[in-house]
């Protein structure tokens, strides 16, 4: 039931421009040929549509440091719910309640303590 979280963080988080990559959709295909002459075949490179790729390990790594300040391990939950709020921000989207932060933050805390890990969030994002 709470699965529900994780993509809607993950959504948000795609819209923090530093956070969002794209890769094209096949990076394996060769370059198309075009001919603009006839008899005058030309190479150029096909221009592939760009997808955002999810890094959710990225993410992670770049978010934490900078919600995780009270000098313990781990985002307490007012560290989480100030990250999930910016993440909702700049996803443009209405600010989460306190009960979806409560209920993220527990489903998040796989062990527990009180505090989400970089493990635990990762985890939570990647809907584990």
């Amino acid at each position: 039931m709470l699965r529900r979280f994780a993509p809607t963080l993950i959504a948000a988080a795609l819209a923090t421009p530093a956070l969002a990559q794209t890769t094209p959709n096949d990076p394996q295909s060769p370059p198309e040929s075009v001919s603009t002459t006839p008899g005058a075949p030309t190479t150029a490179a096909a221009q592939p549509d760009a997808t955002p790729v999810i890094d959710v390990d990225r993410i992670v790594v770049l978010g934490f440091p900078t919600y995780d300040r009270d000098g313990v391990p781990g985002l307490s939950v007012t560290e989480f719910g100030q990250w999930v709020s910016v993440l909702f921000a700049n996803a443009r989207q209405s600010a989460p309640t306190a009960g979806y932060i409560s209920a993220a933050f527990a489903q998040s805390d796989v062990s527990k303590d009180g505090v989400v890990s970089t493990g635990e969030l990762a985890a939570f994002l990647k809907g584990g």
